[in-house]
Parts: C-alpha cells; structure tokens; sequence
C-alpha cells in the first residue's frame, strides 16, 4: 500500500478516525495534497513538521499514526511503496507531498532519501517555501552540507 491509498482508505463518514480532531485534520490535509490542493494553513493538531527551525526529528507523528492504525485495524503503508510513490512524482509536487507523508506517517528517512536521490531537479523546480522545507529535513537528518545549499 502506497501514501495515496493509505489516505484514500480513509472514507468521509467513517467516524472511526473522524473522531479524532488531529487525525481527521491531518488526513484532510494530505487528501488536499494528494488532489493538488497546497495550503499553509494549519493549526496545532497539523503541525508543519519541516519548518521546525529547531531541526527536531521527532517520533511523534509515526507513534500517534502507528496507534490509531492499531486501534482501527488499518494496515499502515509500505515504507517501499511510499519511496516509489515519492520517487515518481512530478518534481514540482514533491516537495509538498514530502510535507504529508512527515506529517501523516512521520517518514523522515524514506523523504529524505528521495529528495536527494532528486536532488537536481529540486533545486531547479521548488518555490522557495518547499526548499526552506526542503532544507530543515535535512538538518534534521544530519546533512548540513545540502541543507546550507538549499538555504541559499
């Protein structure tokens, strides 16, 4: 199972995940995401993850997915499948998908290595708000030399 169809299984009136605000938020906003529909506007149920100029990497977002997984007997997605998912995009959706999978399953490895296996075209194609992002997902995995190039 792939980002796409992780989010998509998650039906509007299922009130199982719906009764959660932070769930039902989140999953909302990576729907938006998956349809071509970006927005920055967010409260502290969604938090954007990767303009966390702290460069926290923060378990957070995988526990609070993992359980309520658990706790509906949903099958979480692969962490291949997501990478492929991630790998095949159009470059210029890439950076706000990256966005919703940290957000949603709190995957900041498999983000990381896909943004640098597109390293060029990032750097040819991101708005200057997805290479911020960009750049704070590296900071938080280390990688200071490519976070300083996609600052500047």
């Amino acid at each position: 199972m792939n980002f796409t169809q992780f989010i998509g299984s998650n039906k509007t009136g299922d009130a199982s995940w719906e009764e959660s605000p932070v769930l039902f938020e989140r999953i909302h906003i990576a729907k938006n995401i998956i349809k071509g529909i970006y927005s920055n506007k967010r409260t502290i149920k969604a938090p954007e993850y990767l303009t966390d100029f702290g460069l926290r990497k923060t378990d957070s977002p995988r526990i609070f997915i993992k359980e309520y997984c658990k706790k509906l007997d949903k099958q979480m997605p692969s962490v291949l499948e997501v990478k492929k998912e991630l790998l095949e995009l159009d470059i210029r959706d890439l950076g706000d998908w990256i966005d919703g999978v940290v957000l949603v399953l709190g995957d900041y490895d498999s983000s990381y290595e896909v943004l640098k296996e597109r390293m060029a075209d990032v750097l040819k194609e991101f708005t200057v708000d997805n290479l911020i992002k960009m750049a704070t997902l590296c900071g938080i995995e280390n990688d200071a030399s490519t976070a300083l190039k996609l600052f500047n």
